[in-house]
């Protein structure tokens, strides 16, 4: 899965705005080439975007993630359990 995303910082605030999409399916949208069956929103101030900044491929970032605390109530308790920091982190 992949995200294309649009990201705006207004007065210290950042909003972030995504449409999630197939990896490919989402380089094919960027370029033109795609065209998601369910268009929202998102989709359409993306094309403006795109309209008014021609984009050019530079990177992909990517990144596994891992859930590795519980959410929700869960969450709470799991975080007071935890024992504390034992002094200052030093950086390596």
């Amino acid at each position: 899965m992949a995200f294309v995303e649009l990201k705006k910082k207004y007065r210290g605030v950042v909003y972030k705005r995504r449409a999630a999409m197939p990896f490919m399916d989402a380089y094919a949208y960027l370029d033109g080439r795609y065209r998601p069956a369910n268009e929202e929103q998102i989709h359409r101030e993306i094309d403006w975007f795109l309209q008014f900044y021609p984009l050019q491929p530079v990177v992909t970032l990517s990144c596994d993630r891992v859930a590795d605390r519980p959410r929700g109530r869960q969450a709470a308790h799991y975080l007071r359990q935890q024992p504390p920091l034992a002094g200052p982190i030093a950086a390596t």
